[in-house]
């Protein structure tokens, strides 16, 4: 179980991220965001980002467009998917080690088949619905 904790630290650890709202300026539009209220009442809201100006930033959520004073922001964080082909990775070590410690030398290639291309699928649909997130943002 520490191996794989260990491992889960490894994988999700990220870069060095911005925190000065000057850093958050250079984060490049059509980042999907979550902008926290200052408060701490747990209100967010999610978009795209648009522009980040000195006194305020904009979002924009469908087809309406956000704007959010620097004064009520907390923190903003970059959210994006994990990629898919990680989860089918996982998926396909998983069903390896499963063959190679359980397996059942009687098992037919499509039953093998099935069983690689079943655990790639669920690693795959995991993997797709984690979102990640960082701090791009955060009050002084």
């Amino acid at each position: 179980m520490r191996i794989l904790i260990a491992l889960w630290l490894v994988l999700s650890a990220t870069a060095a991220q911005a925190q000065t709202w000057e850093e958050l300026q250079a984060v490049p539009a059509n980042t999907e965001v979550r902008v926290e209220e200052q408060g701490g009442r747990g209100g967010h809201v999610k978009g795209i980002l648009q522009s980040v100006e000195d006194v305020q930033l904009t979002i924009v959520r469908g087809t309406t467009a956000l704007i959010v004073p620097k004064a009520r922001i907390a923190r903003v964080r970059a959210e994006k998917n994990d990629p898919v082909w990680q989860g089918v990775v996982f998926g396909l070590l998983y069903a390896v080690a499963m063959q190679v410690a359980y397996g059942d030398s009687s098992w037919t290639a499509t039953q093998t088949t099935g069983h690689y291309l079943g655990s790639a699928g669920l690693g795959a649909f995991i993997d797709w619905n984690i979102k990640s997130r960082h701090t791009l943002y955060r009050a002084p």
